[in-house]
C-alpha cells in the first residue's frame, strides 16, 4: 500500500484489509472452480480465473428494481425467508461496523 500513496498506513488498516482479502481470494477460487465444473474440467484454468475476475470484480451491484424482478417468481414463503436472511445480514453488518468503529 505504501508504494501507492504518499499517506502513512495505520497498522490496523493492514490487519483490517488481511480477511477481506483472503474472502476475496475465496470467493475468486469458488467461482473459478464453478467454471472449470461447467467445462468439463478437473483443473482450475486461467481462462476460469478471467471469468471469476470479471464476475466478482467488475460487475455492476443490482439496483433495488434489478432485485425486486430477480425475486417476483418467489413464493410468498421463500420470500418471507428472504426477508428474514436481509434482516439478519443487516443486523450482521451494523454489528461489525460498531465493532470496527470501537477498536479506533
Amino acid at each position: 500500500m505504501k508504494n501507492v500513496t504518499k499517506l502513512k498506513i495505520a497498522s490496523d488498516v493492514i490487519e483490517d484489509l488481511i480477511p477481506e482479502l483472503d474472502d476475496l481470494v475465496t470467493k475468486i477460487t469458488k467461482a473459478s472452480a464453478v467454471f472449470a465444473v461447467q467445462d468439463d474440467r478437473k483443473t482450475i484454468m486461467p481462462v476460469d480465473l478471467e471469468k471469476a475476475l470479471e464476475d466478482i470484480l467488475r460487475r455492476k451491484s443490482l439496483t433495488v428494481n434489478e432485485l425486486v424482478q430477480k425475486i417476483e417468481p418467489l413464493s410468498i414463503l421463500e420470500l418471507k425467508d428472504l426477508s428474514k436472511q436481509i434482516k439478519q445480514k443487516a443486523e450482521d453488518l451494523l454489528k461489525q461496523r460498531s465493532s470496527k468503529n470501537k477498536k479506533r
